[in-house]
């Protein structure tokens, strides 16, 4: 707040005429300046002993206590009997100095120094023969008992608010802070109001040059009355183009005095109930008064929580209208299919439903707060829901824009600042328009804007526009700033070194980013979207048909043959579920096919949601790197996507099979979702894929084969790809060797017939395997394979007891040995085929990787390599309900 460059002094447009009342300072004088004042009282009082002389009494009724001047004045005058002996004169000399009762008596010489004190509460005594008066303190204390604030809630701490008194609120920070360093001075403002505003800090802790730059703002003051918060901020803050507050205020003195031992200046104003602190930072906005009764780490976490409301609250809505109308890539495929079911009969756009919501928001906010408070909860509360069910009954809004609504209006009553929560907001409606024209790029620029707002605190400007710049720097006085804000004043020509241009920059980019903005939000919302070609396209949510399933196959001679499923949907209103989608194309590419359903039917084609990627088997003989390729650039698809290879068949004939009896996606899903439970399959993505390709140009994908007369999709093993051809199948044990080697296996049931035991099922629950590099002469010869795999004892005889060692032995070679087939049966195919289909060499390398450079140079796939198997029985139930486990012998119990 301070950091600014200081103001020069301007010649205020209505300065204070000093003195306001002119004249010698006599009875009429005062009758005159109060002429039409019906409160105005003057009492003539004969002093005893003065031969009928009269003294005066002036004073303003309702403003003085009547007891008080009864008491302390006309009491004195009436029975002091030295007062009788001496003259006018002596009298008056010894009045001033004590005969009467008051703790406060001053001489009063002008005619300004006497209305003051009378509209003050003071009592004006003239004698005469006198050229001065004595004004008598005798104020009412009429005033509003001090009681726990209305707006800050106290759960723990002092429970006395500050009131509209100022002496009243100056003893309640003396009663927290009992240091002589306390100090306060007091200025008074208004031409009319004569406010008294006093500046408050602790000597020795506050800098001297922010409480010198207040009291030099204060006293630059010129209006005609302060009579509420507005009056006064709009002068000690440096910009009010800004709905972000820049200076803090609290009605709670315990907070007051905890800014005053922080180093800040704090403020009172005669008539207002509560203190400002100054300079006020975000950090300062964003704590509230509870959080230093609680525990640090308690309140640390509910700072970082208000922190992330403050996102929440500003951006949720932005970013619902964004993803929802541009990037609906980047919404969760089954959230996604929610929202489709949930719009389907909304007649409005999404920037619409969010607008409508938001207005009713804060319609129902402003009604609460103007209501009595009795009545204006429940109208906020039954309002809410009320209008919310009313709104998505009759489908004039969808439950997810209710939803995303409420919760950022929700997070926004986390602000401990009001006046922090109106701004947000107000910045909320903002990013929501800029959203719906631009998407992200509408937020990113109205997150921006907001970082070159003038007069924003500089903590904030720079948390913001630093935020999108990705940098900062210093400010003058060692303080951040925003890296993008100096960047655009350098760019106008700016010497950034100088205030005074730096200064003038700044408001010239500021004028041209409000223009520029303005323009942009224009145009956009006019529909000339060739004005912004580098935009994506708005396309609302129910409007497109999500593909979640894309088959590739060779098509005739060189082209390329397309098949898309859209997996079930459901219609919304309770109505069951619509059948899939499935499209099919044929062209040159898989561009041009993908483009070719566009025109197929009533919705857009998006294929942002495909989840899994099946390839023939033909076309991935005759090579996988187009398709590949094609996740890769496509701006829609994801390179999260499970590819599948198609043993023997079609990938579209696949999908179209599936279609009959539900969908591809949904077989598939069930699948990936299965992966742990089948011991010769795992999901592999488009990412792995080409990531193993790129390192060592060969790589493995799961396999699918279509089974009986519905053709039924099933896991099949794996197909082995080298230089993006498919070159063999892996099945049998040699996939379930894969999934060992891999460490992918959590359920697989390995039957042994032992000549003792008879027939023994074990089910592995868990393997890990480590590859390690053999150097011998320091040169590598080989790699050796260790495998730890774990087990259970499913199924067996009653005699099998694994409580005896030799039982439990017998089953664990049994182990090794079957795994270790598995995994040579695995290990084969790369010697095979000369290739490192498993990533053996990388894997070696991140395991000893100091030798990572030697594994490069020398490793060949056709190296021996040595397996090593570590079988362990975990625990069993024999037939006599007896639990064992290893390592729990019938001696150890």
């Amino acid at each position: 707040m301070w950091d600014r460059k200081k103001r020069e002094e301007a010649v205020p447009p209505h300065p204070r005429k000093e003195p306001r009342l002119e004249g010698p300072l006599t009875l009429e004088r005062i009758r005159e300046v109060f002429r039409d004042c019906a409160d105005f009282s003057v009492r003539e009082v004969e002093r005893p002993g003065s031969s009928g002389e009269k003294l005066v009494l002036c004073s303003i009724m309702g403003m003085v206590k009547l007891e008080r001047v009864s008491d302390y004045i006309l009491r004195p005058l009436a029975q002091d009997d030295a007062l009788r002996q001496l003259d006018n004169r002596a009298a008056y000399r010894r009045m001033a100095e004590g005969a009467l009762y008051n703790l406060l008596v001053t001489e009063r010489t002008t005619v300004d120094q006497v209305a003051y004190d009378l509209v003050s509460g003071w009592c004006i005594l003239f004698c005469p023969g006198e050229s001065t008066a004595l004004s008598l303190f005798v104020a009412t204390e009429d005033k509003r008992a001090v009681g726990p604030p209305v707006n800050e809630t106290v759960l723990k701490g002092a429970r006395d608010g500050f009131v509209e008194s100022l002496r009243t609120n100056t003893s309640l920070v003396r009663r927290h802070i009992k240091a002589p360093e306390l100090k306060i001075r007091e200025q008074i403002v208004g031409r009319q109001s004569l406010t008294s505003v006093d500046i408050v800090w602790l000597d020795g802790i506050a800098d001297p040059e922010t409480v010198a730059e207040v009291e030099r703002r204060m006293a630059r003051i010129d209006i005609d009355a302060v009579l509420s918060s507005g009056n006064l901020e709009e002068y000690l803050v440096d910009d009010v183009a800004t709905a972000f507050p820049l200076i803090q205020y609290t009605e709670r003195p315990d907070r007051f005095c905890g800014g005053l031992a922080e180093g800040r200046a704090g403020i009172l104003v005669d008539g207002l109930p509560f203190g400002y602190l100054a300079p006020g930072t975000v950090s300062s906005f964003l704590r509230a008064g509870q959080d230093k009764s609680n525990n640090w780490l308690l309140a640390s976490v509910l700072t970082l929580l208000r922190y992330l409301c403050v996102l929440v609250t500003l951006l949720l809505p932005a970013l619902y209208i964004a993803m929802a109308t541009f990037h609906q890539e980047m919404i969760p495929t089954r959230l996604a299919l929610s929202m489709i079911a949930a719009k389907q009969d909304v007649p409005f756009q999404t920037v619409f439903e969010v607008l409508i919501m938001l207005i009713a928001f804060e319609i129902l906010q402003e009604a609460g707060l103007r209501l009595p408070q009795s009545i204006g909860q429940t109208v906020s509360i039954i309002g809410g829901l009320v209008v919310g069910q009313a709104a998505v009954e009759a489908k004039i809004v969808s439950p997810a824009v209710l939803i995303a609504v409420a919760i950022a209006g929700i997070a926004g009553y986390t602000m401990p600042s009001q006046e922090v929560a109106g701004a947000l907001r107000m910045w909320r409606f903002l990013l929501a328009v800029l959203a719906s024209a631009a998407g992200l790029f509408g937020v990113v620029g109205g997150g921006g804007a907001a970082g070159l707002s003038p007069g924003q605190d500089r903590e904030l400007r720079r948390a913001l526009s630093g935020a999108i710049c990705g940098r900062s720097r210093p400010g003058r006085n060692g303080t951040g700033r925003g890296a993008c804000p100096a960047a655009l004043a350098e760019a106008a020509g700016a010497d950034t070194e100088n205030p005074e241009q730096e200064k003038a920059a700044m408001k010239q980019v500021k004028r041209m980013g409000c223009l520029a903005a303005g323009a942009a939000l224009l145009l956009g919302l006019s529909g000339c979207k060739e004005t912004f070609d580098f935009l994506p396209y708005s396309r609302e949510l129910e409007n497109m048909a999500l593909m979640r399933t894309m088959g590739v196959d060779a098509g005739e001679g060189e082209s390329i043959s397309v098949t898309v499923s859209s997996g079930e949907q459901s219609k919304g209103s309770g109505e069951g579920n619509s059948s899939a989608v499935v499209l099919q194309e044929e062209a040159e590419t898989i561009s041009g096919a993908c483009l070719s359903m566009q025109g197929r039917g009533v919705s857009y084609v998006f294929y942002g949601h495909v989840g899994q990627l099946l390839l023939g088997e033909e076309l991935a003989r005759a090579g996988v790197d187009t398709s590949l390729d094609y996740v890769l650039r496509d701006i829609e698809m994801r390179l999260q996507t499970n590819v599948y290879l198609v043993r023997g068949a079609r990938a579209g004939e696949a999908i179209q099979a599936a279609a009959e009896t539900g969908s591809a996606t949904r077989r598939l899903e069930a699948m990936e979702n299965d992966a742990g439970l089948l011991s010769h399959s795992m999901s592999r993505s488009v990412e792995d894929a080409l990531q193993d390709l790129e390192e060592t140009g060969c790589t493995f994908l799961p396999s699918l084969r279509l089974e009986g007369e519905e053709r039924t999709m099933a896991a099949d093993g794996y197909g082995l790809i080298q230089y993006g051809q498919l070159v063999d199948w892996v099945d049998g044990d040699g996939a379930k060797g894969v999934n060992l080697l891999m460490g992918e296996v959590d359920a697989d049931v390995l039957e042994l017939d032992l000549p003792e035991l008879g027939k023994v099922a074990l089910r592995i629950v868990g393997a890990k395997s480590r590859v390690e590099p053999v150097v011998q002469d320091g040169r590598v010869t080989g790699l050796t394979v260790t495998c730890r795999v774990d087990a259970n004892l499913a199924e067996g005889a009653g005699e099998v007891n694994l409580a005896q060692e030799e039982i439990r032995r017998q089953l664990e070679e049994a182990l090794e040995q079957r795994s270790r087939s598995r995994l040579e049966q695995a290990l084969e195919y790369c010697r095979t085929w000369n290739a490192d289909f498993f990533q053996l060499e990388n894997r070696a390398g991140r395991s000893a990787p100091w030798q990572k450079e030697m594994l490069k140079k020398e490793w060949e796939p056709s190296m021996p390599i040595e397996v090593r198997v570590e079988g362990t029985l975990r625990r069993g139930y024999d037939v006599g309900n007896e639990f064992t486990m290893r390592g729990n012998t019938n001696e150890d119990r």
